[in-house]
């Protein structure tokens, strides 16, 4: 397990060796979460359960409300969603198809 700190570290961006070994610690990490995705992905109810959280964040309803502050509370929520979306297609296109076919399972 890694510490919430290791992803955000200083470094010294004018030190070529600093910042490489910075870039490879991002991609590490980057690579362990993509395989975290894809095992999620992996079985029926993790892809129901990632449907079910990107249905929360409302990635598929119109999200028009006459009151603007509800509606920016509604897009914070939805660009959440796509971000974890994003990130679902980047770790595992096919996985996603097959999600959204399922539904969530119901």
């Amino acid at each position: 397990m890694h510490k919430k700190s290791d992803s955000h570290e200083a470094y010294d961006a004018s030190d070529p060796v600093a910042a490489d070994a910075a870039e490879a610690r991002a991609r590490r990490l980057a690579d362990s979460d993509a395989e975290v995705v894809r095992r999620i992905l992996a079985t029926k109810e993790g892809r129901g359960w990632l449907w079910r959280r990107l249905e929360a964040c409302r990635i598929l309803e119109c999200l028009f409300d006459d009151s603007a502050n509800r509606m920016y509370w509604l897009l914070g929520e939805r660009n959440a969603g796509l971000r974890l979306l994003a990130e679902l297609e980047q770790a595992d296109p096919d996985a996603v198809a097959l999600m959204i076919r399922e539904g969530g399972g119901e």
